[in-house]
């Protein structure tokens, strides 16, 4: 049997097992499930992102050939009785597709990996007319050689209904029972068992998620929304299990590019409901941004002025003081990835964005088509970018423009495919990370004293020590403070390469013409509604005159 698998996995700690056996009272069916899984030597399996196993389930053998689906919880899974525990090529997908031609060529080539050994009690419920879920608690271990680890876990598989009906519920679900998603799959756990991944999971980078010009709003809307999900529960795992600096800020990109996308879209004035799940995107923006402050501060001016002033003591107690605060600051982004909230975080969003890929187009997304939609939307964020330098003179004013910059780069991202030809896009966005890259160096001296100053307010820093530090590091901000000649001519290449996007855009539209000036000013208001944007606050006072 091939279908696409709609899955959600859950820790399973002894106060939800008790919550769910109390639940249901001996109406869980209970059969022991042994599984083995192969891959060749050389890891092809694993390097095309596939799984294959045979699995005893109760007194029936089954093979089953698993690959990534089109979301973070959708896997496509291809299934066959077979009449034993040894793979049988005749069980495999056709050897005319993608799948089937690699495990055709590679069949005669497996070797066993590892095997997975627990008990399952599962029970299937009809929540609703139409919508079947099956829930399965797995409890057991994973085996490879002599290197073991434990499996306790929940399973909600929807067996039968829409796509945005099982994740409303699951969310009510998780917010009843208080469930935690559990990101890393069986296979993915075994592979790093077994050493054939990183024992430790790497941090990842946005995937490219550019829908086409074809689509309607609100199915690209639901597409570029998932995706920055699925980027952001990618970077979790990295982050509860390693000090790597890269997952905090991967998992902050993440969710600037979810709240750009709202902004966008402007789906925030539709519906209140995305209105809330911003807010909650910019908490575990700041939390993410917390640490990533300390990893920048610590690998960047910390060294640079322990290097000019060798052996100070001040700077020596400051270097111990941002260990300690960036440590806190990481264990306090690890509960919050940890507990309920984030996870139903991130259920509400993908069952958000599955209504949105349902109605095509909500209310209010002017246009049928993705790439009428992005001509209209895209001159209002140009010329919040053009307001915006033209008006900068202070420190917090290139925040402003900064944070306008960074909304447009990704918003250009996501469009990147439904512009017209004309539209030279790689050559305007790489022009726009250049100008962010340029003001964001002002921006990381501006955070700098409040992260040493946040540092130095720990318990048993010597005040003498935190006032010398502070001296030390307003000097070296008016000493390295950008020059406003070099911020106004990048200003004025990067506002020409605008002009030239704008017109191309301006000549592929048709009429009748669209009031920008009315859009641009709704995006402000937008803006001003929403708070700080998505990132760290803007400097409370100017920089010294030096900085202007």
């Amino acid at each position: 049997m091939s279908h696409r698998e709609l899955e959600l996995k859950f820790s399973l700690p002894l106060v939800l097992q008790d919550k769910l056996d109390d639940d249901a009272a001996n109406a869980w069916d209970r059969k022991r499930v042994w599984s083995c899984y192969y891959d060749t030597p050389d890891g092809e399996l694993t390097r095309a992102r596939m799984a294959v196993r045979v699995r005893r389930h109760g007194e029936r053998w089954l093979q089953t050939v698993k690959a990534e689906g089109a979301g973070q919880f959708e896997r496509y899974e291809w299934e066959r009785a077979i009449d034993g525990p040894e793979p049988h090529r005749d069980a495999l997908p056709p050897a005319d597709t993608e799948l089937g031609a690699i495990a055709h060529r590679s069949f005669g080539l497996w070797r066993p990996l590892f095997e997975t050994d627990f008990e399952r009690r599962s029970r299937s419920i009809e929540p609703s007319p139409g919508l079947v879920i099956e829930i399965a608690q797995d409890i057991g271990e994973l085996r490879c050689g002599d290197r073991t680890e434990a499996i306790r876990e929940v399973e909600l598989e929807c067996l039968q209904g829409g796509r945005a009906e099982f994740f409303e519920w699951a969310l009510d679900w998780a917010k009843t029972l208080q469930a935690c998603l559990l990101i890393p799959t069986k296979n993915e756990r075994g592979l790093r068992l077994a050493a054939r991944l990183p024992l430790i999971a790497s941090p990842l980078k946005a995937p490219a998620t550019v829908p086409g010009r074809g689509q309607r709003p609100g199915a690209a809307a639901a597409q570029i929304l998932s995706a920055c999900i699925a980027h952001a529960c990618s970077n979790i795992e990295p982050i509860l299990s390693s000090d790597a600096p890269e997952g905090p800020h991967q998992f902050r990109v993440a969710l600037r590019r979810f709240r750009a996308a709202l902004r966008f879209f402007g789906l925030r004035e539709i519906d209140p409901v995305w209105e809330t799940l911003d807010r909650t995107a910019s908490s575990l923006a700041d939390a993410a941004g917390r640490v990533r402050d300390f990893d920048v501060f610590e690998s960047g001016l910390l060294p640079e002025l322990r290097s000019r002033f060798k052996g100070d003591a001040a700077l020596e107690a400051l270097s111990r003081a941002v260990g300690h605060a960036r440590e806190s600051a990481r264990m306090d982004l690890r509960r919050t990835l940890s507990g309920p909230d984030a996870s139903q975080f991130v259920l509400q969003v993908t069952a958000m964005a599955e209504r949105l890929a349902d109605t095509g187009n909500p209310a209010g997304l002017p246009g049928d088509d993705f790439g009428a939609f992005a001509a209209v939307r895209l001159p209002a964020l140009m010329a919040r970018v053009r307001r915006r330098a033209r008006q900068a003179r202070t420190e917090a004013d290139w925040h402003r423009a900064r944070i306008a910059v960074k909304n447009l780069r990704y918003a250009l991202e996501f469009a990147a495919l439904a512009l017209t030809r004309s539209a030279d896009v790689p050559r305007v966005t790489a022009a726009l990370a250049r100008w962010q890259d340029e003001l964001g160096a002002g921006q990381d001296l501006a955070v700098a004293r409040d992260v040493a100053a946040q540092a130095m307010a720990r318990p048993g820093v010597p005040s003498e020590a935190a006032v010398r530090a502070t001296a030390l590091i307003d000097a070296w901000r008016v000493f390295s403070a950008p020059r406003p000649h070099g911020r106004q001519r990048i200003a004025r290449r990067s506002l020409q390469v605008l002009q030239a996007l704008s017109a191309a855009i301006s000549a592929s539209r048709a009429p009748p013409p669209v009031d920008e000036h009315a859009i641009a000013n709704a995006s402000e208001t937008g803006d001003a509604a929403a708070g700080q944007d998505d990132e760290s606050p803007s400097p409370k006072s100017d920089p010294p005159a030096a900085m202007q």
